[in-house]
């Protein structure tokens, strides 16, 4: 049987619960170094390239933006301590002066502190965006 040089993959785990992704993730790994296959992948999920890619090309618009070394890229511009995640509200509990959001954030659900006046306009299962930055949280709907 003919030995493949190059694979191609386009999002192949993107459909996938994660457990059974992990696990296809893993045995792509061990494939790789068994066979020294080449393997190009496009995928959105930053976790699955961090763990998977040896070299990583971002591209906009269809633009190369960066290109290196996975943890070069990924860690490029990330020493501000700033974060940014996007889930969706379960939940909203007023507590005194603030306001407790529940908001599922990919397969994790995360609870989150907000003040009163950023949380009035919020609504359960609206989208919205958790931001970090020097010990200051914010969440900030999507339109």
């Amino acid at each position: 049987a003919a030995e493949p040089h190059i694979l191609l993959l386009d999002e192949p785990f993107s459909a996938l619960d994660a457990e059974m992704r992990s696990r296809l993730q893993d045995e792509i790994l061990q494939l790789q170094r068994h066979f020294g296959t080449t393997t190009m992948m496009v995928s959105h999920d930053v976790g699955e390239v961090y763990k998977l890619a040896d070299s990583v090309v971002v591209m906009d618009l269809g633009k190369v933006t960066q290109e290196g070394r996975a943890a070069d890229v990924f860690s490029a511009g990330q020493t501000s301590g700033k974060f940014r995640f996007t889930g969706e509200i379960l939940a909203i509990e007023p507590m005194d002066v603030m306001v407790s959001l529940t908001v599922l954030v990919g397969n994790q659900i995360v609870r989150v502190v907000a003040m009163q006046n950023e949380a009035e306009t919020l609504k359960l299962g609206e989208r919205v965006m958790l931001v970090s930055k020097a010990f200051n949280p914010m969440v900030l709907k999507l339109k």
